[in-house]
């Protein structure tokens, strides 16, 4: 998990994102966070099963996708 938040702190770095948590931001719209990332995230005590962090610019997107203690994650870079 610790490998996971490292990778993120480093593509999002000094960068502005977007992000989204589960399907509620269909109804809630997108949160814009600065490159700060906290690895304090619990997806069980938060009932929460996907994350996306999507750049400001575009250029790529990270898909974080929880299922019972499995965690997949899916760097997509955009040209």
């Amino acid at each position: 998990y610790q490998q996971l938040v490292e990778f993120i702190k480093e593509k999002v770095a000094g960068l502005s994102s977007y992000l989204l948590i589960d399907e509620e931001w269909k109804f809630c719209g997108m949160y814009k966070i600065s490159s700060e990332f906290s690895s304090d995230y619990n997806f069980d005590e938060l009932h929460s099963d996907e994350i996306r962090i999507i750049s400001c610019d575009l250029s790529f997107q990270i898909q974080i996708d929880y299922d019972h203690n499995k965690i997949e994650c899916e760097y997509i870079v955009y040209k």
